[in-house]
């Protein structure tokens, strides 16, 4: 659950950046250099970051783990939530 929460954060901290800063800076371009910028972050991304890709794919790995081991303990109000918040969490990400 720690693990879980933890990639979670970083995930959410990385997308509420990119869409409160990075987002309306790259508005302010034309339509030719917006998707050269996206190209360019997505050539970063898949080439030269593992951590990044550890931290968003593992932050989707541990949520399912989690999710499983819940479902299989013993039930109650908070394994529901953590069921129910894993999938939204899936779903938006």
């Amino acid at each position: 659950m720690l693990i879980s929460t933890l990639l979670c954060a970083l995930v959410t901290g990385f997308v509420f950046t990119y869409a409160v800063i990075v987002m309306p800076g790259l508005a302010k371009l034309c339509d030719k250099k917006f998707i050269r910028a996206f190209q360019v972050a997505d050539e970063v991304i898949q080439k030269n970051q593992p951590i990044f890709m550890i931290v968003w794919i593992g932050s989707m790995i541990s949520v399912i783990g989690t999710m499983i081991t819940t479902f299989f303990g013993p039930y109650s109000v908070e394994t529901a939530l953590v069921i129910v918040t894993g999938f939204v969490y899936l779903l938006g990400v």
